[in-house]
């Protein structure tokens, strides 16, 4: 392969689309990283605490601490998808209650910046061999 070939090739690789290829399949790991942040530390795609639950939940809920989990038959989290199109990616769950979560607290699908270089360490090794196969 001459320079100029190994350049056309360098050039034509789409780092949003191997990194979008990857998402997709390591999708389960970071729903993980998510899930870790509402459950481990109670924190939003922004990075700040969720608010707290109703005095009237927060009686019938198990007791964390100061946690806002959102968690509590588990069903939120189990039904927890990623969509990536386009270089955008987005979590959400399927669940009918999930639009009242989202009302109540509208940052707890996503990723704080930490979170991010989590899915980075995640996703890494497929978008290096995505570029290495790219480039044969």
């Amino acid at each position: 392969m001459t320079i100029t070939q190994y350049l056309r090739k360098l050039q034509s690789f789409n780092p949003t689309e191997a990194a979008s290829s990857a998402m997709k399949v390591k999708a389960f790991q970071i729903i993980g990283v998510n899930q870790d942040q509402l459950y481990e530390h109670g924190i939003g795609a922004d990075g700040a605490p969720l608010p707290p639950y109703s005095k009237a939940y927060a009686k019938r809920k198990p007791a964390r601490g100061s946690i806002v989990d959102i968690y509590r038959s588990g069903e939120l989290y189990k039904q927890m998808t990623l969509t990536v199109e386009g270089g955008r990616y987005r979590i959400g769950s399927t669940t009918p209650y999930t639009p009242y979560v989202l009302g109540r607290r509208p940052t707890v699908f996503g990723l704080t910046d930490e979170g991010k270089s989590k899915a980075w360490v995640i996703i890494r090794p497929l978008f290096v061999e995505n570029f290495k196969q790219h480039l044969r």
